[in-house]
């Protein structure tokens, strides 16, 4: 599996129930990390006109051509990288 594109969104979560839903903050601001050909670097993000969007000192932050994935983590969450 190969992506172009890795977005990795921290955000607050919240359990609603007793049943474990939750309700997920997915219009930001956050903050994360966007990895594209190799280099991580660490953004801001928030969702605007229906897509997240990344950004680096205030800068938005294109996509390149092929797949990208968006993965939403709870606030605080430990991500490991190799």
């Amino acid at each position: 599996l190969s992506a172009a594109n890795i977005l990795i969104c921290y955000t607050p979560h919240k359990i609603l129930d007793n049943v474990g839903r939750r309700a997920v903050d997915v219009f930001g601001p956050g903050t994360g990390y966007l990895i594209q050909h190799g280099q991580r670097q660490e953004i801001t993000w928030e969702q605007k006109d229906g897509l997240i969007r990344a950004y680096i000192g205030g800068v938005e932050q294109g996509m390149v051509p092929g797949q990208t994935w968006i993965q939403v983590v709870p606030e605080g969450s430990v991500i490991e990288f190799e």
